[in-house]
């Protein structure tokens, strides 16, 4: 009855059937909905109504058709979804469902088909994930075309990631499910999501963990800092001193005048303080607070200190030492990484100057030898004219 100018719905009696193997109506003008009543036509193989103006949904009794192994319902007006009851229709091969206004997402069960040769839905309104697996794995791109928020393989649009649903429940319901999380405590009173709860605690550990980075930071910077210049003074000729009651500062121990520095004990280092660099180490200028100058040497040759006690041994020493062409030795400071000897400033500059720019020699500098007490007092000689 197919290719001919039909008018009208298609009779619910056609249903009565029972013996009838094909039913081609394809071609017409028919309209209306497809009746529910072709539950009847138990021995249907094939079924065409494409090419119709036929509205509606896709019936749910549809199912019925046991046998069914072709279904075409291509350019009509149908709406609705795609019945998740076509999956039970084991014997499909061919379904045409092109030229339609289908939507919602397509039955996963429909990857269950084993027989399925061909599934057309292009150009409908369907969205979500295609059925994975079986015939889906390798459908054409033509077959699914035409619909603009499906996604998959087929359709080389990949699809978004689905957050689970949040799990509520309200504790006043008697019909309250196990495993669920109270939505409401008390009468109006709304909780949060689960999914809310974890993206919450997920930002509060986040700025948390910043906050004890930041902490941790500025305490490392601040024992740095106290390593470099938080100091234990003492005075006298005996080079007593006293212990420092922090591990992390260091021992500066002053031989005679104020150990306090007018300019801060960080301008000790100032780059713009350097008078110059030796074989040992850069030699800065301070300024103590009753405003005698000094030369701040830091000693760079590591490997020359094998401890503490020796440093101070060797250094008590050269404090000891007093010599009209030796500068006097003032004081000295000492941590595991920071080494400094605290000297007289004597203005003039230095040997190289007085020996290669032709003026008087004021100080020398002198070079490695076998013990740090050798080098620390060639280092500090004063060269006669």
């Amino acid at each position: 009855m197919s290719m001919n100018s039909f008018l009208g719905s298609i009779p619910a009696n056609i249903g009565q059937l029972k013996k009838l193997s094909i039913l081609d109506l394809s071609d017409n003008q028919l309209n209306g909905s497809i009746p529910s009543e072709l539950r009847g036509l138990s021995s249907l193989d094939e079924m065409r109504l494409g090419k119709n103006s036929l509205g509606g949904e896709i019936p749910l009794s549809i199912w019925n058709c046991a046998p069914l192994k072709s279904l075409c319902l291509a350019h009509n007006e149908i709406t609705g979804s795609v019945p998740a009851s076509l999956a039970k229709l084991s014997n499909l091969q061919i379904v045409d469902l092109c030229f339609n206004k289908l939507t919602g997402t397509l039955p996963k069960q429909l990857a269950n088909l084993v027989h399925l040769q061909s599934f057309n839905i292009s150009h409908n309104q369907l969205e979500g994930e295609l059925p994975a697996g079986g015939f889906f794995n390798t459908i054409s791109p033509s077959s699914v075309w035409g619909n603009p928020s499906l996604c998959g393989a087929a359709v080389n649009r990949s699809c978004p990631t689905v957050l689970p649903k949040p799990i509520v429940l309200n504790p006043n319901s008697s019909d309250a499910t196990p495993g669920t999380v109270p939505q409401t405590f008390g009468r109006g009173k709304k909780i949060l999501s689960i999914s809310a709860l974890i993206a919450i605690g997920a930002a509060a550990a986040i700025v948390i963990g910043v906050i004890a980075i930041t902490v941790l930071n500025l305490r490392v910077r601040s024992s740095m800092s106290r390593s470099a210049v938080a100091l234990t003074f003492s005075g006298g000729d005996d080079f007593s001193h006293s212990p420092s009651t922090d591990g992390n500062s260091g021992k500066l121990v002053m031989f005679s005048g104020d150990p306090e520095f007018s300019t801060g004990a960080q301008s000790l280092l100032n780059k713009n303080c350097e008078l110059g660099r030796g074989g040992f180490g850069s030699v800065y200028r301070t300024t103590l607070k009753d405003g005698r100058s000094i030369a701040i040497k830091k000693l760079t040759v590591s490997s020359l200190v094998k401890s503490q006690e020796e440093f101070e041994r060797e250094v008590k020493k050269l404090g000891k030492v007093r010599h009209v062409n030796l500068v006097a030795l003032d004081g000295y400071y000492w941590t595991p990484s920071l080494q400094l000897l605290i000297y007289e400033y004597v203005p003039g500059g230095n040997l190289y100057k007085h020996l290669h720019e032709g003026s008087s020699v004021t100080t020398c500098h002198g070079t490695k030898d076998s013990t740090l007490f050798w080098e620390l007092l060639k280092a500090w000689l004063i060269c006669t004219k």
